[in-house]
């Protein structure tokens, strides 16, 4: 009997000339300026990606939400929502959201400050 241990799928990120491959569990979240991306680790690390942030929101799983224009959260790393409009994530950082979906976020995380 052989056993097979699978290993989550892997997404290349070209960062200057440098290819990397990353974990898409270990992605905080990515900003998205222009035709790049900044993806934040959660290790700490930043990643500049020649890619856009349509493209990521394309290539990663559903748990990924598009929360602003220039904003891709992981889900499994959101903290809290405020009701003023802003996300807290559990790496401390703070991520703006779109005014037409604060309300939408606040109904799903129903954990305001």
């Amino acid at each position: 009997m052989q056993i097979t241990i699978l290993s989550p799928p892997l997404i290349s990120v070209h960062d200057r000339n440098v290819k990397q491959l990353i974990n898409p569990q270990n992605i905080v979240r990515i900003l998205g300026s222009g035709n790049y991306s900044i993806i934040f680790l959660s290790d700490g690390r930043q990643i500049l990606a020649s890619r856009t942030l349509k493209f990521y929101e394309r290539l990663l799983p559903a748990h990924f939400l598009r929360i602003h224009k220039a904003h891709l959260v992981n889900e499994y790393f959101v903290a809290t929502c405020s009701p003023v409009g802003t996300m807290m994530l559990t790496d401390g950082s703070q991520v703006p959201l779109a005014r037409r979906k604060v309300s939408y976020f606040r109904n799903r995380y129903n954990t305001l400050t």
